[in-house]
């Protein structure tokens, strides 16, 4: 509004009041831009609205500033980040039939050629940022887990190479060695409640993703819709689950990773049956 009351102000001036008043601004302006002191942004009607600039710089300043450093983290390359730094625990179960459908490597692994039909196996237990992953935060030489520790995940993790390589990639964000990752890793597999018909199906199961998210809620009292996603996979198949934990171990609510609508948003899936007798 002053702004406003100074242009017509000024064009009731008389032509020749205006041209100089207007050859005096072109000399300071030159003048500014010379010396580099000439404000970036303009506001309403040519005239420079400081004010406007400043509190955008205040405001912008403590924002950024305030931002977590899990959050801070996220936004730039993750590799080698500071083990530990993270915001939650994402268990990913992998559902072993379809893997060994869908992996040509996986039809010869001990996994699915094996004599024990597998259903939902461990894929990884992966710390999160609420948006991206910390991973690889291993410095040095290659990480490797000691091979006691690996025999004695094989029962829900069942392959060496798996095993060894969920540690170097996301077992060494957690802040732990091997043997206290792979502890958690059971204990919290441990608290989940597989429903009866996912335990050892023998048919293929036609369902979808709200219906599995139902079944498991129901089974896991303390379960909420947000704290656990389903993964679709090739073929309209089930892939996985995703269940959500705080750095406590407990129940908690998913970040984005764990997006629904981006993991799987089909209206139904099928789950392949479990082997019911060795391959030849």
């Amino acid at each position: 509004m002053r702004t406003n009351a100074i242009l017509r102000a000024l064009r009731q001036l008389p032509p020749k009041v205006q041209l100089g008043l207007g050859a005096v601004a072109v000399v300071v302006f030159g003048i500014m831009w010379l010396t580099g002191n000439l404000p970036q942004n303009l506001g309403e009607n040519g005239f420079v609205n400081e004010r406007q600039n400043a509190q955008r710089r205040i405001e912008g300043a403590p924002r950024q500033a305030a931002q977590p450093s899990s959050k801070r983290a996220a936004q730039r390359p993750t590799s080698g980040s500071n083990s530990g730094d993270y915001d939650y625990l994402s268990l990913a179960l992998s559902w072993s039939p379809t893997y060994c459908e869908t992996s040509g490597r996986g039809r010869e692994s001990r996994q699915c050629s094996g004599n024990r039909a597998y259903a939902f196996v461990v894929h990884g237990l992966w710390p999160q940022y609420e948006k991206g992953w910390p991973e690889n935060c291993a410095r040095g030489r290659n990480p490797r887990v000691p091979n006691d520790v690996v025999r004695t995940m094989l029962d829900i993790m069942p392959s060496r190479g798996l095993i060894n390589h969920e540690y170097k990639k996301h077992g060494t964000c957690s802040g732990l060695d091997a043997k206290g990752y792979f502890s958690l890793t059971r204990d919290l597999y441990r608290k989940i409640r597989i429903p009866p018909r996912y335990v050892r199906p023998t048919q293929i199961i036609r369902t979808s993703p709200r219906e599995i998210e139902n079944e498991f809620l129901k089974a896991n009292p303390g379960m909420k819709p947000d704290m656990i996603s389903i993964v679709c996979g090739r073929g309209e198949r089930l892939k996985e689950l995703r269940i959500c934990f705080s750095r406590n171990g407990d129940l908690a609510r998913c970040g984005r990773n764990e997006d629904q609508k981006k993991l799987c948003s089909r209206g139904s899936i099928r789950v392949p049956p479990v082997r019911t007798r060795r391959r030849s």
